[in-house]
């Protein structure tokens, strides 16, 4: 078991990407080339739905937003 220990101890220490998804939208090609900085797009997911934090482009939480101090935050509600 102790030959396994510095593997167990690099992989702890590897980094993974979460990717937190808030919402989806459809637009047709001709809106999305006009897009420009300051665009506002509506997401078709509602508040109510919560948001699915991704582990490496799988969905493995869903979440709702939040703060801590002056910082965005996720709260976990679920294992997906």
């Amino acid at each position: 078991a102790s030959a396994w220990s510095p593997v167990r101890e690099r992989l702890l220490k590897m980094p993974l990407r979460l990717c937190i998804e808030a919402g989806n939208v459809e637009l047709p090609l001709s809106q999305l080339a006009s897009l420009q900085v300051g665009d506002v797009l509506p997401l078709e997911a509602a508040d109510s739905e919560g948001l699915v934090v991704r582990i490496e482009n799988e969905p493995k939480f869903r979440a709702e937003r939040g703060s801590v101090g002056q910082r965005l935050a996720v709260q976990l509600l679920e294992r997906l």
